[in-house]
C-alpha cells in the first residue's frame, strides 16, 4: 500500500511540475506570436483554463467507468507527446498568423476574435487531457467516501507544490540555461515518465485490488457531510455549494492577478520578480490543502470551517493592503543593486531573491493558503457517492477552472481599469466576506450570527482604518518616498490598466515632467535643446536615409521623438504604434514639448504590440525606428530578438533602414554587445551611433540596412537649407552635416571585432532578459562608463563618404577629431 501510494504520488507531483512548465513556456510562445497586449495575453490565459475546466468536467465520468484508469496513462501521454510536438506545432501557428493578419481586416474585434479561436485551438487538446487528469487522481487515491476530502487535499497540494517548483525553476533556470524548445522538451520528456510510473501503479496489487472494488461497487454511501444537519435542503445545500466554489475560483486568479501587478512594480518587472510571485501564490494554495486535509481528519463541521476560510480570505486580504503601503518605503531597498552589491557582494542577488519571496510570503501567504483549504472541504461536503466520485470531483474542479479563468479576465480587463488596484482588492476581499456570511448562515454552527456580525464589523473596521492608495508615492520613483513628496511633485495624471500604472508628474524645483511606466521606468522630456533632446532619435534616423517617405516608429512615450519625426520635411505619412492607450493620453499632458503631437493629421496611431504588428502588418517603410525599450521589463527579449530584427528587415522597402535605441545606462557593456551581435545577424551593414549624450538618459543606436553605409553631403546640405528644418536640427545640436557625421562611432571590421564570439539573442534564448536584472553597477555610472569606451572606440568616419564629392578632407577630420573630445570632456564631467 505504501508503495503504490508513494509511486503515485510522485507522478502527481512530477505532473504539476510539467504541466506548470507547459502553462509558462506555451503561453510564452503565443504572446511571441500574437504579441503582449491585452487581449492577447489574456486569450492565452482564458483559453489554457477553459480546456482544463472542459476536460475536468467531461473526462471526470470516464473515472468512474471499469478500468478507466487506464486513461490516465493515456493523457498523460498524450501531453507528453504534445509537448515534444509543439515547438513545431507552435512555428506552424506563427506562420498562420503572419498568413491570416497580413490579409485580413485591421478591425481589433476581428483580430482578437482570431487570436482567441487560434488561442483555443492550438491548447484545447493537452488543457483538457491536463484538466481530465485531476479526478483519476483523485479517484485512484479514494478508498471510501469518508476520505474523498483528504485525498483531494493529497492529490491537490502534492500537485500544486509541483506546480510551484515548476513556476520557480522555469522562470530562474530552465529558460535562461536551456532555452525554451529545449525546456518544453525537458518537461514533455518527465510528463511521458509520469505515464510510466503510472503503468507501474496500476500494476501493483493493491492498487488493482482498490480499483476493483470501487468500480463493482454498487452500494450509495452518504459522506457525513455537516450539510445534511442544516434547514437548506440536500439539493439546493449542494447548488449553493457548487455555485460559492465558481465564485471562489473566481476570486482566486483575480487575487493573483492584483497582486502579480504589485509586488513586480514594486520589486523590478522582471521575469524572476513574476516567478517570485507566481512560486509564493502556488506555495500557499498547496499549504492551504495540506492543512485542509489535517481539518477534516478531525472535523465535524467541513462548513463551518469552509465559511470561516471564505471569510478570513476577504479580511486577510484586506489586511495585506497595510503591507502594501508599505512597498513605496522599501522598494527603492529591493531595487537597488549596486546597495545591496556593496553590503553583500557576490551573494547580493540570492539576498535580495530571499527578500522579495519574504516579502511575497508576507502579502500572499494568508489568503492563498486560506483559498487553499477550500477544494478539500467543497469536495467532502459536495461527493457522497463512491460510483459517482470521478464526475462529482470533475464537475467541481471544472467549476472552480472556468470561475478562475472568468476572475482573471474580468480583473485584468474591467476591475483595474475601472476602481484601481486597491479598490479591485477590496472589492474582491468583500466578496468572499460574502461567500463566508452565505455558508454560514447555511451552516448549523452554534452562535452563527454572532459569528457573521463579528465578521461584518472587523471588515467595516478594517476598511476604515485601510491606508489610502497613494497615487503619487505608488506611481513614481522620482524621489525618496519618506519626503514630503507633494512639496515638490504634482500629480498631473494617473492611469491603472492591465498593463500597469502611468502616470505624469510635475517636478515643481526643476520646472519639468516626468511621465513614470509600472513605477520604474521614466522619461524626463522636458528637455529640449542639446544632446538631451529626444526629438534626436527621430532627426538621425531620417538624416541617413536619403529621401525618407513612409516611416514606422514603434513606441510613443511622451511623443518627443515622434515629434523629431514629424518635423523632417517630405515625410507622406508616419504610422506610431502604441501597446498602451494610457501612455497615448499621458502625451497629452507634453502638448508643448511634443508640439501637440497627437493632432498631427499626418500620423497614423496604432495600439497595439509593436512586435506583432510588424509581423502581420502588409506595409513596407523607408525608416522604422523602435524607441528606446527597458531592458529589465519581463518579455522584453522579445523586442531585440533576431525574430523581430528579421520581422522588420521583411518590412523595409529597398534602400530602406531600421534604427533601435538602447538606453546606454540600463545596459552592460556585454549586452551591449549581445544586441548589437544579434542586429549584425540580421542586417549585413550596421553602424553604431550616438543618440542622446547626457547623464539622465545616454542613448547609442543601431543602424542597419542591406547596403553599406554611404554618407552623401551634398544630400545632406540640400536637406539643411529648408530653413525651419534647419533651425530644428540646430536645438538638438545636430547643426550641420559634419556634426551629424560626429555621432558615428563605428560600422564594418571594427564593429565586427566589437562583437565576436558573442552569442545571439532569439525568442529560444532570450538572454537580455535574464541577464538584465542582475546587473548591479549604478545606472549613472554605467551609462557613462559605456559612453566612454564607445568614444574611445569611435573609428574614422570619412571613409563611408559618398565617392566623387568635392568636399575638404582635412578640414572636415580636424572638426571631428574636436567634437569627439568634446564629448570625453561632457563625459568625464558628468
Amino acid at each position: 500500500m505504501k508503495t503504490s501510494r508513494l509511486i503515485l504520488s510522485i507522478a502527481i507531483f512530477l505532473s504539476g511540475v510539467c504541466w506548470l512548465v507547459f502553462e509558462l513556456v506555451w503561453s510564452r510562445y503565443l504572446t511571441l506570436i500574437f504579441g503582449a497586449s491585452v487581449f492577447a495575453v489574456t486569450s492565452v490565459l482564458a483559453c489554457f483554463m477553459l480546456g482544463m475546466a472542459l476536460g475536468s468536467w467531461l473526462l471526470g465520468r470516464l473515472a468512474d467507468r471499469l478500468g478507466s484508469e487506464k486513461l490516465l496513462i493515456w493523457l498523460n501521454l498524450g501531453i507528453g507527446i504534445y509537448g515534444l510536438l509543439s515547438p513545431w506545432i507552435f512555428a506552424a501557428i506563427a506562420n498562420l498568423n503572419i498568413v491570416i493578419f497580413s490579409h485580413a481586416s485591421a478591425d481589433l474585434f476581428l483580430k482578437n476574435s482570431l487570436r482567441f479561436l487560434l488561442s483555443f485551438i492550438v491548447l484545447i487538446a493537452p488543457t483538457f487531457a491536463m484538466g481530465g487528469a485531476f479526478p483519476f487522481m483523485v479517484k485512484l487515491l479514494t478508498r471510501k467516501i469518508e476520505g474523498v476530502g483528504q485525498e483531494t487535499s493529497t492529490v491537490y497540494w502534492v500537485n500544486t507544490i509541483g506546480g510551484a517548483l515548476g513556476a520557480f525553476i522555469t522562470g530562474f533556470a530552465l529558460i535562461r540555461f536551456f532555452g525554451l524548445n529545449t525546456t518544453t522538451m525537458l518537461a514533455a520528456l518527465v510528463n511521458l515518465a509520469v505515464a510510466g510510473l503510472l503503468f507501474v501503479f496500476l500494476r501493483t496489487p493493491k492498487a488493482k485490488e482498490t480499483s476493483f472494488v470501487v468500480e463493482k461497487s454498487k452500494e450509495k454511501r452518504k459522506a457525513p457531510t455537516q450539510a445534511s444537519s442544516t434547514s437548506t435542503s440536500p439539493t439546493r445545500m449542494r447548488t449553493l455549494i457548487l455555485v460559492i466554489f465558481g465564485v471562489s475560483g473566481f476570486t482566486s486568479l483575480a487575487y493573483e492577478v492584483f497582486f502579480t501587478r504589485v509586488l513586480t512594480l514594486f520589486f523590478r518587472d522582471s521575469i524572476y520578480d513574476f516567478a517570485i510571485v507566481l512560486t509564493t501564490f502556488l506555495t500557499g494554495l498547496a499549504l492551504g490543502s495540506f492543512v485542509s486535509g489535517k481539518l477534516l481528519e478531525k472535523t465535524q463541521r467541513p462548513l463551518s470551517i469552509l465559511a470561516m476560510a471564505e471569510g478570513l480570505v476577504g479580511l486577510s486580504a484586506i489586511l495585506s493592503l497595510w503591507l502594501i503601503g508599505q512597498l513605496p518605503y522599501i522598494a527603492g531597498y529591493l531595487q537597488s543593486m549596486p546597495t545591496l552589491y556593496s553590503q553583500y557582494g557576490s551573494a547580493y542577488w540570492t539576498v535580495v531573491t530571499v527578500i522579495k519571496f519574504g516579502y511575497a510570503f508576507g502579502a500572499l501567504l494568508l489568503p492563498t493558503s486560506l483559498l487553499g483549504m477550500t477544494f478539500p472541504l467543497v469536495n467532502r461536503l459536495w461527493v457522497n457517492e463512491m460510483t459517482h466520485l470521478g464526475k462529482d470531483v470533475g464537475l467541481l474542479n471544472g467549476i472552480n477552472t472556468l470561475g478562475s479563468m472568468l476572475g482573471a479576465l474580468l480583473a485584468g480587463f474591467l476591475f483595474i481599469a475601472l476602481f484601481g488596484t486597491q479598490n479591485s482588492i477590496i472589492l474582491t476581499a468583500l466578496l468572499n466576506i460574502g461567500l463566508g456570511v452565505i455558508l454560514m448562515i447555511a451552516s448549523d454552527t452554534p452562535r452563527k450570527y454572532a459569528l457573521v456580525a463579528g465578521a461584518v464589523l472587523t471588515a467595516v473596521l478594517m476598511l476604515f482604518l485601510v491606508p489610502p492608495w497613494d497615487k503619487l508615492r505608488m506611481s513614481t520613483l522620482i524621489l525618496d518616498p519618506n519626503q514630503p513628496l507633494e512639496e515638490s511633485l504634482s500629480l498631473l495624471y494617473y492611469h491603472e490598466d492591465a498593463y500597469g500604472i502611468i502616470s505624469v508628474a510635475d517636478v515643481i524645483p526643476l520646472q519639468t515632467k516626468v511621465l513614470t511606466t509600472n513605477r520604474l521606468y521614466s522619461q524626463n522630456t522636458s528637455v529640449m535643446s542639446g544632446l538631451e533632446d529626444h526629438r534626436r532619435l527621430g532627426h538621425i534616423p531620417l538624416l541617413l536615409h536619403p529621401n525618407p517617405r513612409e516611416v514606422l516608429v514603434i513606441g510613443l512615450g511622451a511623443g518627443i521623438t515622434l515629434r523629431g519625426v514629424s518635423e523632417v520635411p517630405g515625410l507622406e505619412s508616419i504610422d506610431c504604434v502604441e501597446i498602451s492607450e494610457g501612455v497615448k493620453k499621458a502625451a497629452q499632458y507634453f502638448a508643448v514639448e511634443n508640439n501637440d503631437i497627437l493632432e498631427n493629421p499626418k500620423i497614423h496611431y496604432i495600439i497595439e504590440d509593436g512586435r506583432n504588428f510588424i509581423s502581420t502588418s502588409p506595409r513596407a517603410y523607408d525608416v522604422i525606428i523602435a524607441d528606446i525599450f527597458f531592458p529589465m521589463s519581463s518579455g522584453s527579449s522579445a523586442l531585440f530578438s533576431s525574430e523581430h530584427f528579421k520581422a522588420s528587415r521583411a518590412h523595409l522597402k529597398p534602400g530602406g533602414l531600421m534604427v533601435q535605441w538602447l538606453p546606454a545606462h540600463q545596459l552592460s557593456m556585454d549586452e551591449i554587445k549581445i544586441i548589437t551581435r544579434t542586429f549584425q545577424s540580421v542586417f549585413p551593414h550596421t553602424s553604431i551611433w550616438y543618440g542622446m549624450i547626457g547623464s539622465s538618459t545616454p542613448v547609442i543606436g543601431l543602424a542597419g540596412s542591406e547596403q553599406k553605409l554611404e554618407i552623401d553631403l551634398t544630400t545632406l546640405e540640400t536637406r539643411y537649407k529648408n530653413t525651419t528644418f534647419a533651425a530644428n536640427l540646430k536645438d538638438t545640436n545636430l547643426d550641420d552635416p559634419v556634426i551629424l557625421m560626429s555621432n558615428f562611432i563605428m560600422e564594418g571590421n571594427a564593429l565586427h571585432k566589437l562583437t565576436e564570439g558573442q552569442p545571439v539573442n532569439t525568442d529560444d534564448h532570450p538572454i537580455i532578459e535574464f541577464t538584465n536584472p542582475l546587473i548591479y553597477e549604478n545606472f549613472a555610472t554605467r551609462g557613462t562608463d559605456n559612453l566612454l569606451r564607445f568614444n574611445d572606440l569611435t573609428e574614422d568616419v570619412l571613409p563611408y563618404l559618398k565617392p566623387g564629392q568635392t568636399v575638404d578632407l582635412a578640414a572636415i577630420h580636424a572638426r571631428l577629431e574636436n567634437i569627439k573630445l568634446e564629448i570625453r570632456n561632457i563625459l568625464l564631467n558628468q
